[in-house]
């Protein structure tokens, strides 16, 4: 009977269900597909440092799972909440029939269960053939090649999906028992008749919260445009708490004057339906700000995660072949705790370690960097720091390096490039950080002479090429000089640059200075390091591989429970509304001017705080560009476009999804 019952509930409110619907199908399906990445490998041709790098980044995702399910958990327990609220008087009369709390729970248990067996099928499908195309996805991110196409199953990933659902599930049930056990007759028979008690009333209280909002907010831009993300500093948290509270104070005072504002327009104010409209919105946004904050906060993440994840990832493979000329680099540099080791080169190094590179290259090159008393704030004279990031402040007091320029020719001949030219009293920069190229530019443009060691040199240009190879580009400013004006300096940095005779060179090496640089260095004050190309690729596609999954993840995550938030609260406000709605019918309003006047409304109410939270992600990426600008250029039109095909999917269905259902809870029946 009770099945029978519920079934047919089911079956009679299925368009009633299809936000709900939709949610649960979502969640189930980036779950899996998210938690099925390391079975993907399956269609890919991989090395065994790829192979890690995918276990690794599988095993972080398993964590990350454990938010993203306890995120999903609230969302699902929200939805569920305005079903039920949904179905008040339906329930109501269940007990006025003589139904004890038990059966009425017993019933939604099995109505609960029946939605969420559907949505599980469902999603596990939809996640079953999306993972067959995240395959090519993974592949390009780890610059792996694809195998011939197999069918590819995951069972962790269904493991972890079905332990998840279950749980969420029984979560579910257990608060809809003790939700019911709390049920009074009355209230649920005349839940339509109330409605939630407006927070702020006061119209000049509005304003001046509004105008502590504006600051709060324009305070933390300022604190986190200054500071950068590269000091976890006070000012770095102060700004995230400012926003926070500026955020909550400006959804919390909108509602008090925004009607009050619209008001002040006659003529806008009273066109057609605009002033049911901005009515039911003010009352909406009256008794929701808090969720409003978390939303617009949440899509603020969203926009960045995405954005700056995207375009750090399109960064860093751009910037690979220019960080990694050569097919490997060893550097000596002298150890800050013994100062007084000077002049040791690399020969004598590889000397006690028995390393012989001609073993291994057909080409080489070595350089030495001598050390100099001009700081980097030198270049900085004259210029507006203020669009900055706190990193580029904070090392003003470094001293840049020198070069001669027979070396760098060297440097400049194993990459095949034409060598440069000197005179005897002219000088050259070479830099490949970008924010501290866009300094030197606009140094060489006012500056022509500079300093070194009690000479006068003119400036010929700026040079931005690779030295050595490097994980990401660092933010060394190097002098080019003629020879004879560093021979007599004191060196910071011996190195060899080398290309292998053949492709097998590169694990032979790695092994040999492996098996020789075990223990204490044979070379009193004075430490060694090596990066050879392949290990540079590896690095940096395991990290972007990384970044990229790990943003995806959570930013869809967040997107699909803010606009499924946003959808049941509009759907929980048409359900409210609907007596109004008819009164409206009976006035003579056209059933065409209604459900235009229901679309105006639920396109504002989703966009209120897709407004604030884009203001907020422009802020984000802007900072976020200065942690790119370290790696390589930035160019983050792509990861823009990207995220906006993103939005326009999931919210946009969210929407359009919200506004089909609403229309069907307003028509008249």
């Amino acid at each position: 009977m009770y099945f029978k019952l519920a079934l047919n509930n089911v079956k009679k409110s299925f368009k009633d269900y299809t936000i709900y619907f939709l949610t649960l199908t979502f969640s189930v399906c980036i779950f899996y597909v998210f938690n099925a990445m390391e079975s993907q490998k399956a269609m890919m041709i991989v090395s065994d440092t790829t192979e890690m790098m995918i276990k690794n980044l599988s095993t972080l995702i398993g964590y990350l799972s454990i938010f993203i399910a306890v995120v999903l958990g609230f969302l699902i327990l929200y939805a569920n909440k305005f079903l039920v609220r949904r179905r008040n008087k339906e329930l109501g009369l269940y007990m006025l029939l003589g139904f004890e709390k038990v059966k009425i729970s017993c019933i939604l248990v099995l109505e609960t269960f029946m939605i969420g067996l559907c949505s599980l099928v469902v999603g596990l499908g939809l996640g079953i053939f999306l993972s067959q195309g995240l395959s090519v996805f993974t592949a390009k991110l780890f610059g792996a090649q694809m195998a011939q196409f197999t069918f590819v199953f995951s069972k962790e990933g269904l493991y972890k999906s079905l332990g998840c659902f279950i749980l969420i599930y029984a979560i579910v049930i257990f608060f809809n028992i003790g939700m019911i056990s709390k049920w009074k007759l009355i209230d649920l028979l005349y839940a339509d008749k109330k409605s939630e008690v407006p927070k702020v009333k006061s119209l000049w209280l509005s304003v001046i919260l509004f105008v502590i909002s504006v600051s709060c907010l324009a305070m933390a831009y300022v604190l986190i445009i200054d500071n950068g993300l590269m000091e976890l500093d006070l000012y770095f948290y102060s700004a995230f708490v400012f926003a926070f509270i500026g955020t909550f104070l400006f959804f919390m005072s909108l509602s008090g004057f925004l009607l009050k504002v619209m008001q002040c327009y006659e003529k806008l104010y009273y066109r057609e339906m605009n002033m049911f409209i901005f009515r039911q919105i003010n009352s909406k946004i009256n008794t929701t700000y808090v969720s409003m904050t978390l939303i617009c906060l949440m899509l603020a993440v969203t926009i960045v995660t995405l954005s700056s994840g995207m375009a750090m990832n399109e960064s860093m493979r751009s910037e690979l072949e220019k960080l990694t000329p050569y097919d490997a680099s060893l550097i000596w540099q002298r150890n800050v705790r013994t100062p007084e080791v000077r002049h040791i080169d690399i020969e004598a190094v590889l000397g006690t370690m028995d390393l012989n590179i001609e073993d291994y290259a057909k080409d080489a090159a070595t350089y030495n960097m001598y050390e100099t008393n001009i700081p980097y704030e030198t270049f900085y004279t004259g210029q507006d720091l203020g669009k900055q990031s706190l990193y580029i402040k904070n090392i003003a007091q470094n001293k840049i390096h020198a070069i001669g320029l027979s070396d760098y020719n060297e440097a400049l001949r194993l990459q095949g490039l034409k060598p440069i030219t000197l005179k005897e009293d002219e000088y050259m920069l070479n830099c490949i950080y970008g924010e501290l190229i866009s300094i030197l530019k606009t140094y060489l443009k006012q500056e022509n002479t500079l300093t070194y060691e009690g000479k006068d040199y003119k400036a010929m240009g700026l040079l931005e090429n690779t030295l050595y190879l490097q994980l990401t580009a660092e933010a060394d400013i190097i002098m080019v000089l003629p020879d004879e004006a560093v021979n007599t300096s004191e060196k910071t940095m011996t190195g060899i640059n080398f290309n292998y005779k053949s492709a097998d060179m590169e694990a032979k090496l790695i092994a040999d200075v492996e098996a020789k640089t075990e223990g204490e260095p044979q070379v009193e004050g004075i430490e060694i390091a090596g990066l050879t190309r392949k290990l540079v690729y590896d690095a940096s596609v395991g990290l972007s591989a990384t970044m990229t999954y790990l943003t995806v993840y959570v930013a869809i995550v967040f997107l699909l429970a803010s606009a499924a938030i946003l959808a049941l609260q509009q759907l929980t406000e048409s359900e409210d509304n609907k007596v109004r709605y008819k009164l409206l019918r009976k006035l003579g309003v056209d059933e065409k001017v209604i459900h235009r006047a229901l679309f105006v409304q639920i396109a504002i109410y989703f966009m209120v705080p897709l407004f604030l939270a884009i203001i907020h992600g422009v802020v984000g990426i802007y900072v976020a560009n200065t942690v790119i600008m370290m790696v390589g250029e930035v160019n983050v039109l792509g990861s823009i476009i990207f995220t906006a095909v993103v939005f326009v999917l999931i919210y946009g269905v969210y929407f359009v999804g919200t506004y089909l259902s609403s229309k069907n809870l307003i028509r008249n029946k």
